[in-house]
């Protein structure tokens, strides 16, 4: 079951991503706005709404499902859940730190596979 949920959620990523518009996938940033708005919706609806009422059900779709759909929904979850907690200054740190630093390995990624490729 986790992995036919995984599936799903991937499968709904690319086609929420790619199929409106295929021709400029890697150009606009609606597909990803989306996804990660509507994963980050349906993430905080069912961590509540599910409660400890199925665990099994909770963790399929939560973390199977929207995992694969998305994982700015889990980050989100993690907000929402320390901002409950009261934990405000973990929440600036994790939130600041989470943004930065993903942003920043994924542009020298993108750098040093460019210096890579330009190299050969």
């Amino acid at each position: 079951g986790f992995i036919i949920a995984a599936s799903l959620g991937a499968l709904l990523r690319w086609g929420i991503y790619v199929l409106p518009h295929p021709w400029a996938a890697h150009t606009h940033p609606w597909g990803t706005f989306a996804v990660n708005f509507i994963g980050s919706l349906v993430m905080g609806f069912l961590f509540i709404y599910l409660g400890k009422s199925s665990p099994m059900l909770k963790t399929w779709l939560c973390v199977a499902f929207l995992g694969a759909f998305t994982t700015y929904s889990s980050f989100s979850l993690d907000i929402v859940r320390l901002v409950d907690e009261g934990s405000l200054k973990l929440v600036i740190i994790y939130f600041l730190g989470t943004n930065l630093l993903c942003i920043s390995g994924c542009y020298m990624g993108w750098v040093f596979a460019k210096n890579l490729v330009t190299s050969h």
